[in-house]
């Protein structure tokens, strides 16, 4: 991938990154009894829309629009520990819109990847 640009090469291991996350977080769940019918192949639309259309709709509208917005106000220029305001900000709200379709549990393991996905957005 060296023939790639920079940014072009995070957006690609960010698109994959999540990939074995989402494989744990099945297995663990199918362990636990849940039953994951949105892999099933009676429902590849919504498999589509689940991976590809929503993931990218979801980091235009936090990263592109929330993010951007927050980081030209001074309060989110600011930092805690390695991570601006706007990017913790911008992280908290997304987990929080987790909650009420995916409950606490997985909302709140998106946390930690979007922090990181806004590190990514504010160092490229």
């Amino acid at each position: 991938m060296a023939f790639l640009s920079k940014s072009i090469r995070l957006y690609v291991v960010c698109f994959c990154l999540p990939i074995p996350i989402w494989l744990l977080f099945i297995v663990i769940q199918q362990h636990n009894g849940f039953n994951f019918t949105l892999l099933t192949p009676q429902n590849k639309p919504d498999y589509l829309w689940l991976t590809l259309i929503m993931p990218l709709l979801e980091e235009y509208a936090f990263r592109g629009a929330l993010q951007t917005a927050l980081l030209q106000h001074p309060i989110g220029q600011r930092h805690f520990y390695r991570f601006s305001v706007a990017n913790l900000m911008t992280s908290l709200v997304f987990s929080m819109w987790h909650i009420p379709n995916q409950g606490l549990y997985w909302a709140s393991a998106v946390f930690i990847p979007s922090l990181i996905f806004g590190q990514l957005r504010e160092k490229t």
